[in-house]
């Protein structure tokens, strides 16, 4: 394979067994715009099971990776395997469009620079490991170059729907010391300044980084956390009912969150928590739980979140959050099978946002603003176009001149023109008439043209370009 090529893998189950390192990327040498692609045929129909005790799949020393599309997993209820993607001492490497769960460790982290880790969905990880993981979780990074990503940006994290990944072991550190679990979060940034294990002989990693349009839910640790680390920005994301492990050993000093930012005096710095929900759980404990909270940071931003509660000690800057208990999910629920994290059109965080920081999309890929300012949380409100059946229009029916049938109309020339008011007629039995299907049209088609019409399959929907904007479909009236 060259810089640039793509190596599509078939559909099927594959299973790693015996082999320390799982699956490995060494010493391969792409570019920020001529990738190595290792992609799957169809989304999640790659399945590639894990039975030894390390990762999944290793990027070592390498540059110019794309991973998508694959579904990388453990057994059920394993002990000590560790993570589904590790990237090491590697950049530009995105992880996308996969499936990562069941490891004991983390689903995906490492230490490299210029990552992208997006629409992945990552769950029921960290569980059976005394090291405790999290769902993403990127720990002591290393600078390797002078690049960035897109908005000077040293690592991406967007899109993700992350839950269910908890601690169920007591933590034992690399000394032996052992206590509460401290992780099982849906998302953090470990101790990029160096502060533990490696202090002195680690650089603290400066490069910002950006977590925006995730959903977050159901994780024992934070949805997200920010721990001895600086400058990263937190936007436009989703929490709902996290810390149901960690807030068991929670304080009024050191509490549970939502959205946590916690560092020691010296080591936080420019944070900005902007244009997030974060509910917690009203049965958790009240007092040490709460939607933000933050501890020993400098220059922290937290403006125009929704929140049910925020947390002292909060830092110097604080400017006007929501106070509320209902931001009007349209199916709010803990079961991933049945969770709906998009907006009614009641909801007080529609157009409650700040533009000025924002992302340009959603997490549907839909765009931001919609209606002039954006909303709060990972979903941007849509406007939908209302079909409605008119009163019928007098006068006289035109024939149908043109049609195709699976029928047999041998006998029958006049099939087509018995049929009134139609461009096109279409008769079948046994079949069906098919749109285009594809994911994510916003990104997909480009560019689009007004009229056009496809069957969105990750939201279920069938779109129309308006010829400014995708729109859903939907019949609201009879």
């Amino acid at each position: 394979m060259l810089p640039g090529d793509t190596l599509w893998v078939n559909d099927g189950y594959y299973q790693e067994d015996g082999y320390t390192f799982g699956l490995k990327i060494d010493g391969i040498m792409g570019t920020n715009t001529n990738r190595f692609v290792l992609k799957a045929i169809n989304k999640g129909a790659v399945q590639l099971e894990l039975t030894s005790q390390f990762n999944a799949f290793n990027i070592i020393n390498s540059k110019g990776i794309v991973i998508d599309g694959f579904d990388i997993f453990a057994p059920a209820n394993s002990t000590n395997i560790h993570s589904g993607i590790i990237i090491d001492n590697s950049e530009f490497v995105t992880i996308r469009n996969c499936k990562l769960h069941n490891f004991g460790l983390s689903g995906v982290g490492g230490n490299g620079q210029n990552i992208i880790i997006e629409n992945n969905i990552v769950f029921n990880n960290s569980i059976r490991n005394p090291g405790n993981g999290s769902g993403i979780n990127f720990y002591h990074p290393k600078k390797i170059s002078n690049n960035t990503l897109e908005g000077g940006y040293g690592h991406i994290i967007r899109g993700n729907t992350v839950y269910g990944n908890y601690c169920e072991f007591f933590y034992t550190n690399v000394n032996g010391n052992f206590g509460p679990p401290t992780d099982g979060n849906g998302i953090i940034l470990d101790d990029w300044n160096f502060t533990q294990q490696l202090q002195g002989a680690g650089v603290p990693y400066v490069i910002p980084a950006l977590i925006e349009n995730n959903i977050c839910f159901n994780n024992g640790g934070s949805g997200i956390t920010i721990y001895n680390t600086s400058n990263v920005t937190v936007r436009n994301n989703t929490i709902f009912k996290n810390s149901w492990v960690v807030s068991q050993y929670a304080s009024v000093e050191y509490p549970a969150s939502g959205i946590l930012a916690l560092c020691e005096p010296g080591f936080g710095d420019n944070i900005t928590i902007e244009n997030n929900i974060s509910m917690t759980d009203p049965n958790l404990y009240p007092l040490v739980t709460m939607g933000i909270s933050s501890k020993d940071v400098t220059n922290i931003t937290i403006k125009n979140n929704y929140i049910d509660k925020l947390s002292f000690p909060l830092g110097p800057v604080l400017t006007p959050n929501i106070i509320g208990t209902d931001p009007q999910f349209v199916n709010p629920s803990i079961n991933p099978l049945t969770a709906n994290f998009r907006l009614l059109n009641s909801s007080p965080v529609i157009n409650a946002g700040f533009n000025s920081n924002a992302p340009t999309i959603d997490f549907d890929g839909n765009p931001r603003p919609f209606d002039g300012t954006v909303d709060i949380g990972a979903f941007e409100y849509q406007n939908v176009i209302s079909i409605c059946f008119p009163p019928g229009v007098t006068g006289v029916a035109l024939e149908s001149t043109l049609g195709i049938t699976t029928l047999d109309r041998v006998n029958d020339s006049n099939w087509i023109t018995s049929r009134k008011n139609g461009y096109l007629v279409l008769e079948s039995k046994t079949k069906g008439f098919v749109i285009p299907v594809m994911n994510n049209p916003e990104t997909t088609i480009i560019p689009a043209m007004e009229g056009m019409i496809v069957y969105d399959s990750d939201n279920f929907v069938i779109k129309l370009y308006n010829g400014t904007t995708w729109v859903a479909i939907v019949q609201s009236c009879n």
